[in-house]
């Protein structure tokens, strides 16, 4: 019997089409998630100093809501002076209750609510500015902690200059969003939405529709990727200037100023041509809106002035509804303001975030009495095993265990001196003798003690010849090997080393990717085998 084959008919135009628009949707879902991903993320930062923020967003709704009282306030006053002056005006209960107080009173007790609003203010104002500078010192000394704890491997690959304009610029920025840039953005939101509900309560027919806000998001957007890039374009001058500086004389010897200046001067003018698009983006922007409002405001004071000759509404309130409309669109463009500051914070927050997550966290299990191999490339978190044993850092996440008990809990000189002993890749020694040399981790060693350290090194035959140097060798690193009851952990490089072990570990950006013996791992396939063939080659 024939077998017969059939094939899926080709997606029409409309199923691609329709396709594309599925992904583009998804793919903007999972944009949006990660922006609020983010912006989570960067407000935890301020949450060791909630309480203050809670004082000044306090003071902020009481000084917002004082403002938002002034263009009522004032065409209410308009108001009651046309009805001083014997001119007619529309009675409302509000005029009627004006009307009954003496003037001192009414503008005195005004008075007393400006001097409330200026005093919330000034408490909203110094609460934000030392909740800022607190979250900024906290952040620094975070960051910082974090970077010194980070593997060599780490400094191999971002350049110092680029570390410390992060700390400085990024650090400032959150700081900033945070706070101070926060409480505008509040401002901003709470003015807008009693803005147009005033606008609303004046007179519905008046009331423009907001669009501009639209606009305001598109606007922070495209504002945060240029943000971005200028961040990293001045970043990598500042990296430049530091790197070359340090290496002055390199550059001298072999004369090559004129090379780094030109260099220099390539990035500096990538970071003036992303400012000036930077600089034209928020130029459209604000002159189209500047555009678009007055183009408002003139149409209110047309259809208003013809509201105010029928008699539907009174001078007074045309004048708070015009105010209210520009607070409205004060406040839109503060709050587009706002939003592209809260894109700079979010992205300086991810920029800090990495600089502290980058520590590898290997998780292993070395038996007691074994002889263990761990291998990797460079920057796979061999020296950040070597430190966490030693304790030259405690793990910020996770422990060190010894025979069940954490490194944390034990006196680190005691762990030194009698449980841990180090032989370094490169062995330093001071300017002094062999013998002081050799017992220089046990100052007490007697002369008998100190020769047959240096048996089992290897090294006596090479100190009497050579009394300041003294070698390392494969023969006497199998005779610590061989010693019975100990546990041998080598940061392997050499295959001679390698085929000793028990077992070899395999790391990979942190993460344990193989365990095996050296003949298992060498027959397999896997990440061994091309540290083996890499090696070999």
């Amino acid at each position: 019997m024939k077998e017969v084959t059939t094939e899926p008919p080709p997606k029409t135009q409309n199923q691609s089409q329709a396709l594309t628009k599925k992904a583009a949707k998804e793919a903007k879902k999972a944009a949006a998630a990660l922006f609020r991903r983010d912006v989570v993320r960067l407000l935890k930062v301020a949450k060791a100093e909630r309480l203050r923020l809670f004082g000044a967003t306090t003071c902020l709704l009481v000084s917002s809501g004082v403002s938002m009282a002034v263009p009522f306030t004032i065409g209410k006053l308009l108001d009651y002076s046309m009805l001083k002056m014997g001119l007619q005006v529309q009675d409302s209960q509000i005029l009627r209750f004006m009307s009954a107080l003496s003037k001192e009173t009414l503008f005195g007790g005004l008075a007393a609510v400006f001097a409330l609003g200026g005093f919330a203010n000034f408490w909203r104002i110094k609460l934000m500015e030392r909740a800022g500078a607190k979250i900024v010192e906290g952040l620094k000394n975070k960051v910082f902690e974090n970077i010194l704890r980070q593997d060599v491997a780490f400094f191999d690959a971002a350049r110092s200059g680029e570390i410390s304009a992060r700390i400085a610029s990024d650090s400032a920025i959150v700081g900033h969003t945070v706070t101070q840039n926060l409480s505008d953005g509040l401002r901003k939101g709470c003015m807008a939405t009693v803005g147009l509900g005033m606008m609303l309560y004046v007179n519905t027919r008046l009331t423009p529709y907001p669009t501009r806000a639209v606009a305001a998001i598109a606007f922070g957007r495209s504002r945060r990727k240029l943000a971005e890039k200028t961040a990293k374009a001045a970043s990598d001058s500042t990296s430049l200037v530091q790197e070359k500086l340090d290496a002055i004389r390199t550059v001298r010897a072999f004369a090559q100023e004129s090379r780094e200046s030109s260099n220099y001067a390539q990035l500096n003018h990538q970071v003036f041509d992303l400012a000036m698009k930077e600089a034209s983006a928020a130029a459209w922007f604000y002159g189209g809106a500047g555009f678009s409002g007055n183009l408002i405001a003139m149409s209110i004071l047309y259809y208003g002035g013809s509201l105010v000759g029928s008699g539907a509404i009174t001078p007074g309130e045309l004048t708070s509804f015009f105010m209210y409309s520009t607070y409205l669109g004060y406040s839109l463009m503060g709050i587009m303001s706002f939003y592209g500051e809260l894109n700079k914070g979010v992205g300086a927050t991810g920029r800090l975030v990495a600089l502290m997550l980058h520590i590898p966290r290997p998780q292993l299990h070395i038996p007691a009495g074994s002889n263990v191999a761990i291998v990797g490339k460079s920057g796979s978190g061999k020296s950040s095993i070597a430190s966490l044993l030693l304790r030259f850092y405690d793990p910020a996440n996770g422990s060190v265990l010894i025979d069940g008990h954490d490194l944390r809990t034990l006196d680190a000189n005691y762990l030194r001196e009698n449980v841990i002993a180090f032989v370094s890749q490169e062995p330093t020694l001071f300017a002094t003798t062999i013998r002081e040399n050799i017992a220089y981790g046990r100052p007490t060693a007697t002369p008998a003690q100190i020769e047959s350290a240096a048996r089992q090194a290897h090294a006596t035959t090479s100190s009497k010849a050579h009394p300041r140097n003294s070698r390392h060798t494969s023969e006497s690193l199998a005779e610590v090997v061989k010693a019975q009851g100990r546990t041998v952990v080598t940061i392997a490089h050499r295959l001679s080393t390698i085929q000793q072990a028990d077992l070899v570990i395999v790391l990979e950006e942190g993460r344990v990717v193989q365990v095996g013996r050296y003949a298992d791992l060498a027959k397999g396939t896997g990440k061994f085998k091309e540290l083996m063939e890499a090696q070999l080659n």
